[in-house]
């Protein structure tokens, strides 16, 4: 298989990966929203990048099992998604808090298409 569609294909699903977890997570939160404290919600917020870091690397394992290719450690690809994530949330959150999932969602595929070309270079 051509390495730019591979690159691409583990870049979408990993992202597609992301999206859903996030939207698990927001789910969550959004049903505890008025049943829990204020330091709780805190708490929640603060799992946002970690469950959609975890999303983009369940999402890149599944595409690449798929494609029958090799790939980086669990370890490794959730590193460099939950720092996307971060970086990501970091960036937009002072704005207003639901608008992580846009900048999360792109600075984590950002760093896993990153990782992409890295690992395929290898």
């Amino acid at each position: 298989m051509n390495s730019r569609l591979k690159i691409l294909l583990g870049t979408v699903g990993s992202t597609l990966g992301g999206g859903v977890f996030y939207a698990m997570w927001m789910a969550v939160f959004l049903l505890c929203h008025n049943l829990v404290s204020d330091t709780v919600l805190s708490i929640l917020w603060l799992f946002a990048p970690v469950i959609t870091a975890l999303g983009f690397t369940a999402g890149r394992f599944w595409t690449h099992s798929l494609l029958k290719s090799e790939h980086s450690s669990f370890r490794n690809t959730y590193l460099w998604s939950f720092i996307g994530c971060t970086i990501g949330t970091l960036l937009v959150y002072w704005y207003g808090p639901m608008l992580i999932v846009f900048s999360m969602l792109v600075a984590g595929a950002v760093s896993v298409f990153l990782m992409e070309i890295k690992d395929e270079n290898r």
